[in-house]
């Protein structure tokens, strides 16, 4: 019998269309409460990280023509919003829906979900079945048993 694998993360997409300057969309996210780190922007935590956790609810990943590009590159044409979903406790849920939502209004483009445009209360719906899912078959969300239950299906 094989254990199916925890999924780990939870994304919710915006498809460009014609490619967007990255540095202007990379201030306008800042301005909605992204903060850089390193070469790329995340959604930082307000409380105290034990140190098996994520110390952001959230990753900003911007990519050309499906490559992954950085805060130096010059355009974007799909940015992908990443929630952690085994590393940080459920309460970022609700903050990591009201930005997606926020970065669709901002940007003028639908949020997609596996490819189909969802309203922000779908989003928030479907985040919460994963989160649930995960706390039903294996171990509370941003627990340590979860950090461990990743570590093993990784072979740490």
């Amino acid at each position: 019998m094989t254990q199916e694998r925890i999924i780990e993360t939870f994304s919710v997409s915006y498809l460009a269309g014609p490619r967007r300057d990255l540095t202007k969309t990379a201030r306008t996210l800042r301005r909605l409460g992204a903060r850089r780190s390193s070469d790329a922007l995340i959604l930082s935590r307000d409380d105290r990280v034990e140190a098996w956790q994520s110390d952001s609810f959230g990753d900003l990943v911007f990519l050309l023509g499906g490559q992954e590009q950085y805060l130096g590159d010059v355009s974007w044409d799909e940015l992908r919003l990443e929630y952690p979903l085994t590393a940080v406790p459920e309460i970022y849920a609700a903050k990591f829906v009201a930005f997606a939502q926020l970065c669709s209004e901002t940007l003028s483009l639908p949020m997609l979900l596996e490819g189909r445009e969802v309203a922000a209360d779908e989003l928030q719906e479907r985040l919460l079945a994963a989160l649930r899912l995960l706390r039903e078959q294996y171990f509370e969300p941003g627990s340590i048993e979860l950090r461990w239950s990743v570590e093993s299906q990784h072979g740490n």
